[in-house]
């Protein structure tokens, strides 16, 4: 069965109403819950009500306390076949390192980084350094190299958009 690791994920996007059930059957298979150590109610599982249930930036936030590996991967299989976005949050709980596992459609896989205790993904200090020193001596364009080494990926994905249930 493997390690067991407490997960959160941010869920963005645009969902076809016909394919919400199909959302529900996999947090429950999952899961997942709206709070921690308890699955996500039988009677939220309704379009409607989920909209309510919308974190204050619009996404639709689950957790599980013991995540396989901090993953949740027959879910996050389907968010990609789905072309939902999602943000993962491994070890919330510190039984791990924190992941931060990002997915917008058109990615050909999730970029991986550690990860604050906040879910942010956390850049390579070393690359940071090396550009702070590049600065110094005067030499922008391998400033702006290293720095987009460093976090050009993360401004590549950009935000994750609202979740929304469409007709």
């Amino acid at each position: 069965m493997g390690n067991r690791y407490s997960a959160s994920i941010l869920i963005g996007g645009k969902l076809p109403r016909k394919h919400f059930m199909a959302l529900m059957e996999e947090v429950h298979l999952g899961d997942l819950g709206l709070e921690w150590a308890t699955p996500f109610p039988a009677e939220l599982r309704d379009p409607a009500r989920v909209v309510g249930l919308l974190d204050g930036a619009g996404h639709l936030l689950l957790v599980c306390e013991s995540a396989n590996y901090g993953e949740f991967p027959d879910l996050e299989e389907w968010l990609r076949a789905s072309e939902l976005s999602y943000d993962r949050h491994s070890g919330v709980d510190g039984g791990c390192d924190r992941v931060a596992a990002l997915w917008r459609p058109g990615m050909e896989r999730p970029f991986e980084s550690w990860a604050s205790a906040d879910g942010d993904a956390l850049v390579d200090a070393g690359l940071v350094l090396e550009a702070r020193r590049a600065l110094r001596a005067g030499d922008l364009l391998a400033t702006l190299d290293l720095l987009d080494r460093s976090v050009g990926a993360l401004e590549r994905i950009g935000a994750l958009p609202p979740f929304e249930i469409t007709d």
